[in-house]
């Protein structure tokens, strides 16, 4: 006695394809997790912020913060560059990424940007750049000391910098110069928590 076995998809009511080796036959698709949040869901951003001209001080060139109750900010990439600094690979100027402060006073507002231009949505965060006063506790997580002016870095986190409702993350630059701008970008997905 011999049996047949269909396998059916229940929503068309099609049969899975068997090859003469008797294997089904399958697609499968391999995206990154900042593809598949952005086609599927329409969340993911990227938020650029810039310094005025330097001073021989700690300046923030970016800080976000997370303001949504059902979403975590989940971090993929950054990218830093100095503009027009007038440093040369010191161990007095670096570019700092951390936690925990706020911002006390000035700055000016950044917004993020969806990248997936086929939805409205917008990710419920607070930019800031343009140097703002900051108060709190920095918790420096990582350091790039740029070689020359016109460095750039990028940073690919694949996710690992995760926000919950709240929590800040900051970019700065600690330095000598009295010229130029530094820039940073972070590209970030706002994903269920």
């Amino acid at each position: 006695m011999s049996f047949e076995v269909n396998i059916k998809n229940a929503s068309d009511g099609s049969i899975a394809q068997v090859t003469p080796n008797n294997q089904l036959v399958v697609k499968s698709e391999s995206n990154s997790q900042q593809h598949y949040i952005s086609r599927n869901f329409g969340q993911s951003y990227q938020i650029f912020g810039r310094t005025g001209t330097l001073t021989a001080a700690t300046t923030t060139v970016l800080h976000v913060k997370n303001l949504d109750p059902e979403r975590d900010i989940v971090i993929s990439f950054m990218r830093v560059q100095l503009v027009g600094a007038n440093v040369a690979d010191s161990v007095d100027d670096y570019f700092e990424f951390g936690f925990g402060q706020e911002v006390a006073s000035g700055g000016a507002t950044v917004t993020a940007v969806n990248m997936n231009r086929t939805v409205g949505s917008q990710a419920l965060i607070t930019g800031t750049d343009s140097g703002p006063t900051m108060s709190g506790t920095f918790v420096g997580a990582e350091r790039w000391h740029p070689p020359t002016s016109g460095a750039a870095n990028t940073f690919n986190k694949d996710g690992s910098i995760i926000l919950g409702l709240g929590d800040t993350f900051e970019i700065r630059y600690v330095g000598t110069s009295t010229t130029g701008i530094a820039e940073a970008r972070i590209t970030f997905m706002m994903t269920d928590q």
